[in-house]
């Protein structure tokens, strides 16, 4: 059984892969919703839109990697391509997400001094859902890649552990 099978046929990616779309789809509807409601910087809902529909793709790609990965008994030329085009596909994206993280980082903190909920009709009004909102989706996104990178060296450690145990003996 490779490391490939055990998360592939594992109930966790699948619960991750179905918050994270839930998630997403809640990224454009709030998006969408309140797409009007800013006039402080009508780039945010934008931002919520398009970072929404990237991470939708990305989590499709996700889940269709993991379903190649499970149907992967033979290492057909067709296989390794198709593997191979969803990497560099997800790769892309990844790099689009992160890019527009930053540029939704500046939407949003940018605003943030600015922002005045009281006056609807205001240059400085935003709808606290939409504000609150991509707050929130900006400190999540903080908070999961703090915790990748926690496994990521939590692993790594581990790594070294068992090499350095494995040449004792």
């Amino acid at each position: 059984m490779t490391l490939c099978d055990i998360i592939c046929k594992s109930f966790l990616p699948c619960c991750v892969y179905l918050l994270l779309f839930a998630f997403n789809i809640s990224m454009i509807v709030i998006g969408s919703v309140y797409a009007n409601d800013c006039s402080l910087n009508p780039l945010i809902p934008i931002f919520l839109i398009v970072f929404g529909c990237f991470s939708v793709i990305q989590t499709c790609c996700g889940m269709s990697k993991m379903i190649c990965c499970r149907e992967n008994e033979d290492e057909s030329d067709t296989n390794r391509l198709c593997r191979k085009t969803n990497f560099c596909f997800q790769g892309l994206i990844v790099i689009f997400l992160f890019a527009w993280f930053i540029a939704g980082n500046v939407f949003v903190f940018g605003s943030w001094g600015d922002w005045d909920d009281s006056d609807k009709y205001g240059d400085y009004y935003c709808n606290p859902v939409l504000m609150y909102f991509s707050l929130i989706t900006i400190i999540v996104m903080y908070a999961i890649s703090a915790l990748v990178c926690c496994c990521c060296l939590c692993c790594l450690c581990c790594l070294v552990l068992m090499a350095g145990a494995s040449d004792e003996y």
